[in-house]
């Protein structure tokens, strides 16, 4: 996976293909705030929406890919950058699953 092309979500939002929209729009603005996210980045090509995590977080960053021909989605979580193998990926994850799925592997609660 290449995360180096993905582009900056908080500059270039209107670039994002629907997808990527929907994506962000499951999180919420508030939801990436109480997570402390940073580095907030999407790629249009990948179906990918990929950002580092705030102090205290059970991993440091989260890709989140969507699979069009499936309407699911596959939410890697980086417990390591320098440590691959650490990544626990959770695939086939439906898309009113997304927060609670998040909630559990950050121990960040993103709902009031």
């Amino acid at each position: 996976m290449n995360t180096a092309q993905a582009t900056d979500v908080t500059a270039n939002l209107e670039l994002a293909n629907p997808e990527i929209m929907e994506m962000h729009s499951l999180i919420t603005k508030m939801g990436f705030i109480m997570m402390g996210a940073t580095h907030i980045r999407f790629s249009n090509q990948q179906y990918l929406l990929t950002w580092s995590m705030g102090s205290g977080a059970k991993c440091v960053a989260i890709n989140m890919f969507y699979r069009p021909g499936l309407d699911l989605y596959t939410l890697d979580f980086v417990k390591s950058h320098s440590d691959p193998a650490r990544t626990v990926r959770m695939d086939r994850v439906y898309g009113e699953e997304v927060i609670g799925v998040i909630e559990r592997e950050t121990g960040f609660y993103l709902r009031l």
